[in-house]
């Protein structure tokens, strides 16, 4: 099969997104060696800004050339024995496959669910778990696309903090949104470099706080190899020219940089209003049209908005996009609901790019209703 240059479809899905394109530009320039000191100095520039991104001073950043859900096995398993209490916060597509994961590796799985779909969890059902379990680990995803939710982290940090190790997905708001470790306390967080941050993917930063380092430190056997944390942290003094266990695909290295210096140009504050102010308008202009906007409204993140259908079938909507406008958005139906969701994070959290979906979508409903 013959793969050509064509006419590729504007990604306002809520993952991967359509990268800047300067980050787009530079991978295409060089592939480096992916060790030595030529190299060393621009890894330790992604070094810095994964943990600018993440609200860190201290800590350590491991880069991982996996998928995000990759990471947290290898979390989960680093970490935690058999049997040990690991609790997750909501229910959406992402929360329900680390659940899954913990199970696999025998961990004891206590779950805290909204009381209503497209709801926050009630943090006084956290607590009051927490006062009856001996939890070791809180698991929760921060912007939960498969329904569009972003969870309370300060509130969770509150209940949490140095009670059990919490552990954050910050896949979809890493780039957008500050998400502030050092001071909500969060012990491991998984960043990401295509979807809010606006790069190409193939990396995923995973931060790791000083008294996490403590415990691998102290643990004397390995768990495995790539599979294992205390690898990875060790290899920073084991391979001081290389370090990281495998090689990294050092055209994302480069695309990760360059979207990241977008974004702390811009400013972590600008950046995350220009978010919220694009969430606002795309639910405002189609819920005035009269779509159900989901979840409700206190718990949505700004870089997708999730809408449900009942007379139309999201799948029609996503072929009609592609077909006159060229844009690609998404749907629920993998989450269990007929809906679509439109991502507008990184570089299309931008009025240019939100305008044509929401003039496609109501276009298409139009359409149909006079049919």
């Amino acid at each position: 099969m013959r793969i050509e240059a064509g006419r590729h479809p504007i990604l306002m899905i809520p993952g991967p997104s359509e990268p800047y394109p300067e980050a787009l530009h530079i991978a295409s320039l060089k592939i480096f060696e992916h060790y030595g000191s030529r190299w060393l100095k621009i890894y330790n520039v992604f070094y810095e800004y994964s943990l600018k991104l993440f609200g860190a001073e201290s800590g350590y950043v491991i880069p991982f050339p996996i998928p995000a859900s990759f990471t947290m096995e290898v979390i989960l398993n680093s970490l935690f024995d058999k049997e040990s209490n690991i609790l997750f916060i909501n229910d959406g597509f992402f929360v329900r496959r680390f659940k899954d994961i913990a199970l696999r590796y025998g961990l004891s799985v206590h779950h805290v669910v909204p009381q209503s779909p497209g709801h926050r969890v009630d943090l006084d059902e956290v607590g009051l778990l927490m006062d009856a379990v001996d939890i070791e680990a809180v698991v929760v995803v921060h912007s939960e696309t498969s329904q569009g939710i972003l969870e309370d982290l300060d509130g969770i940090s509150n209940i949490v903090k140095d009670r059990a190790v919490l552990i954050v997905d910050s896949v979809s708001s890493y780039g957008a949104l500050k998400i502030d470790v050092i001071r909500r306390g969060i012990d491991i967080c998984i960043g990401y470099s295509s979807k809010a941050l606006g790069a190409l993917n193939g990396i995923t930063p995973v931060y790791i706080s000083e008294e996490i380092a403590d415990k691998l430190r102290e643990r004397k056997k390995y768990k495995a190899f790539l599979n294992d944390l205390k690898v990875w942290y060790e290899y920073r003094e084991i391979w001081p020219f290389h370090p990281y266990p495998t090689s990294l695909p050092t055209h994302v290295i480069l695309s990760f940089i360059k979207a990241a210096e977008n974004v702390l140009d811009e400013g972590l504050d600008k950046v995350e209003r220009r978010h919220w102010d694009i969430s606002r308008y795309v639910y405002r202009r189609l819920e005035e049209f009269g779509l159900e906007g989901y979840p409700e409204p206190s718990s949505r993140s700004p870089t997708v908005s999730v809408f449900k259908l009942n007379d139309v079938d999201a799948d029609d909507i996503v072929d009609y996009l592609i077909k006159k406008y060229n844009i690609l958005i998404g749907t629920s139906k993998f989450a269990g609901y007929n809906g679509i969701r439109i991502g507008h994070m990184g570089y299309t959290a931008n009025y240019r790019f939100v305008e044509p979906v929401i003039s496609g979508v109501i276009e298409y409903l139009s359409n149909s209703s006079e049919q």
